[in-house]
């Protein structure tokens, strides 16, 4: 058995990218870094892109395209030429609909048919939410929906999956084959009144449910996103990664059960920049050629990743707080962030080191257009990121956050 991990880079709309591991560890990339698959449905974006190897041979992918109500999807026989991207309009039929994030692709052999799984916030049902200010001004609140189809051409009408009064996002579904039971790995994406931003892991005895609530993988941290689980390669566990969308390497964590966890992300190599998609675990010889075409990750020291929102000053690094003084800033921005940072108990130096190592990779002026007041996921990124490159521990991120909200 081997692996493969499709993926996007920065916003999404540069294509789908392709890489390969053969222990789940070390992921390859292939096609010479170039993408895939480009698609121009919707936005022109290939956002979290979710590939299947279906029971007939041939591969297929599902993505977010940026349309409101449809989703992307296209079919390959080898992995590098896809046929043309087409849209299925999941949520057609449901008018209030303000988004189709983050489709997987399931197929199921009892039922002999093909199952996406996605997020949607539906205005008809959830007027306001939990989460960062959507488009039309009020807050996201995602529940997940589904769609079926027996051929991938005809899909059914876009249904509530699972409502566990959890906004909810990235939700994926996988057979666990020793036990028969299914298995649901999603995002709670719930930031008030309490900050959530962590993946978590349910079990059902069916595709269907039902679902609770599951229990969090703490071990993969929080300000994660689009998890995917595998079988590990010995089938003796489960490996489950997951995207750190503010600029760190990519979380990972092995179970024998899925209840115990262990951290596996300082032994998880992924091509530089790569965001978050699907890990699937595939026969070694349908792919035994990208194996021994792929490029090697490059040594970390000569690459940059690339985080939700890109830091203009290069990669991320740890800084030394003690290098910095304890007198508040006097910018508007670095004043605020000293005074939150404090208040959750950070030593004045490692606040002062967080906001002027802010204002080294952004101005005050892009941080406001993308939404610093109102605290959106693009404004808030790199906060994060100066925050954890001077020391400063994730539940005081976590802490600083919720208060700024007035949580």
């Amino acid at each position: 058995m081997a692996y493969v991990f499709t993926f996007f880079r920065g916003g999404g709309g540069q294509g789908v990218h392709l890489a390969v591991s053969t222990d789940g560890l070390e992921f390859r990339e292939v096609n010479e870094g170039e993408p895939i698959l480009t698609s121009e449905l919707g936005e022109g974006l290939t956002r979290d892109p979710s590939i299947l190897l279906g029971p007939e041979g041939r591969w297929h992918m599902v993505w977010t395209s940026g349309d409101l109500q449809s989703i992307g999807l296209s079919s390959s026989d080898d992995l590098l030429s896809w046929d043309e991207p087409r849209a299925v309009a999941v949520m057609e039929h449901e008018p209030t609909a303000i988004n189709s994030w983050a489709p997987e692709l399931h197929w199921d052999a009892t039922a002999e048919r093909y199952s996406v799984v996605w997020a949607s916030t539906v205005r008809r049902v959830h007027p306001s939410g939990t989460s960062e200010p959507a488009p039309d001004g009020e807050a996201f609140e995602h529940r997940l929906y589904v769609s079926h189809s027996t051929d991938l051409q005809d899909w059914t009408e876009g249904e509530l999956y699972w409502d566990g009064a959890i906004n909810a996002i990235d939700a994926a579904v996988v057979r666990d084959e020793d036990t028969e039971d299914h298995v649901l790995v999603y995002k709670d994406e719930r930031l008030v009144p309490e900050v959530r931003k962590r993946v978590a892991v349910a079990t059902a005895s069916g595709f269907d449910g039902p679902w609770d609530e599951g229990a969090v993988v703490e071990e993969l941290g929080s300000w994660v996103e689009g998890p995917s689980l595998v079988r590990d390669l010995d089938d003796e566990g489960w490996l489950l990664y997951a995207d750190r969308y503010y600029g760190e390497t990519y979380a990972a964590a092995s179970s024998p059960d899925l209840e115990t966890w262990t951290d596996r992300a300082a032994e998880v190599t992924m091509p530089p920049g790569a965001r978050h998609g699907t890990v699937l675990r595939v026969p070694y010889e349908r792919i035994e050629g990208l194996l021994d075409s792929a490029v090697p990750v490059p040594d970390p020291d000569t690459t940059s990743t690339t985080a939700a929102t890109p830091i203009p000053d290069g990669p991320r690094r740890p800084v030394d707080p003690s290098t910095y003084g304890d007198e508040r800033p006097t910018t508007g921005v670095g004043g605020v962030l000293f005074d939150l940072l404090t208040a959750q108990g950070v030593e004045p130096n490692r606040a002062v080191c967080a906001a002027e190592v802010l204002l080294t990779r952004t101005t005050e002026a892009e941080l406001l257009a993308a939404g610093l007041v109102e605290l959106t996921d693009e404004a808030v990124a790199p906060v994060i990121a100066a925050a954890l490159d001077c020391g400063i521990a994730q539940d005081q991120v976590d802490a600083t956050l919720q208060a700024a909200r007035g949580g």
